[in-house]
């Protein structure tokens, strides 16, 4: 089990320019940080406002009131983290897709943080787990797992399907699509 590392507890959760400023640094020493049990170095998780959602029903069905059966789980590209799919910001994205995916075709967005300076293999197998740890705890039974990755987040996507069906995990059988934006 991997010892979950949490920054101090602030008033709310750190600034957008705080996260992107760590995100930065994972990108050039994530795994150096990660190698020394670094505070700086990112836990793979889902964020919701700046905090990671610990993966147990009950935190999830807290994070997400409006759980779905069907999930989308967005995935950054190197030196980003969550924000990066949200409009406005200084952000170049001008539409909310996680928003308009729920509002249009029932998903749950979901937006995944990790560390994008370790390699592409070892945020691929943590992918796995974190993966089949969701759908285990998921509020509801999951139909359908949509995933999509931008750049570094489409390689490790495309990375963690590969280990999930040579494991024989039950998620891959739960994802309908995997889009890859910018991905090699």
């Amino acid at each position: 089990a991997a010892i979950e590392r949490q920054l101090p507890e602030s008033e709310g959760p750190p600034s957008r320019a705080a996260s992107s400023l760590r995100s930065a640094l994972n990108a050039a020493f994530g795994d150096h940080l990660a190698g020394i049990g670094n505070i700086m170095a990112i836990d793979m998780g889902i964020y919701v406002d700046g905090r990671q959602v610990p993966l147990v029903t009950e935190a999830l069905d807290t994070a997400f009131p409006t759980a779905g059966k069907r999930i989308c789980l967005f995935i950054h590209g190197l030196a980003f983290d969550e924000h990066c799919w949200e409009p406005g910001g200084g952000s170049e994205v001008e539409v909310d897709f996680g928003a308009r995916l729920q509002a249009e075709l029932g998903y749950t967005p979901l937006y995944l943080r990790y560390n994008t300076g370790l390699p592409i293999t070892d945020n691929g197998s943590q992918l796995t787990v974190v993966l089949e740890a969701l759908l285990a705890t998921w509020p509801e039974e999951v139909e359908e797992l949509l995933l999509i990755g931008h750049s570094m987040g489409g390689l490790i996507a495309r990375n963690a399907c590969e280990q999930a069906a040579a494991a024989d995990l039950y998620w891959p059988q739960a994802t309908s699509m995997l889009i890859c934006l910018g991905s090699p």
